[in-house]
Parts: structure tokens; sequence; C-alpha cells
């Protein structure tokens, strides 16, 4: 059993995973990066996400699938 934690100011083991798949680094190349620039990032990757989502809400109205 787990209990939801609060969000935190350290990075999840998720987000590292996924930082470094996607940006082709080590594991200890994304720990090494500051907050500032991890975040970023993060933040980036969600604001492509959203976009991605978007549109396939527009296309998926347009076709009534």
């Amino acid at each position: 059993f787990r209990s939801k934690k609060k969000k935190k100011d350290t990075p999840e083991l998720s987000q590292v995973l996924f930082l470094a798949e996607t940006l082709h680094k080590s594991i200890s190349e994304i720990l090494q990066m500051s907050y500032y620039e991890f975040m970023l990032w993060l933040n980036y990757f969600e604001l492509k996400k959203d976009e991605h989502d978007k549109q396939m809400r527009i296309q998926k109205s347009r076709y009534g699938r």
C-alpha cells in the first residue's frame, strides 16, 4: 500500500527516466542538471503533450470518431 504524497522539490524517478530516455542522456547526466533546467524540460514536454492532445480532440470532433 502506497500513500499519495504531496509534490515535492525532488525529481521523481519516472521523471528522471523519462528525460533520460527522451533526451538520450544517462541518468547521472539528468541528475546533474540544475533544478531549473530539469523543470524546464519537463514543462516543455508537458506543453508538447497538451498541444498534441488538443489536436487529437480537434481531429476527433471533425471526423466523429
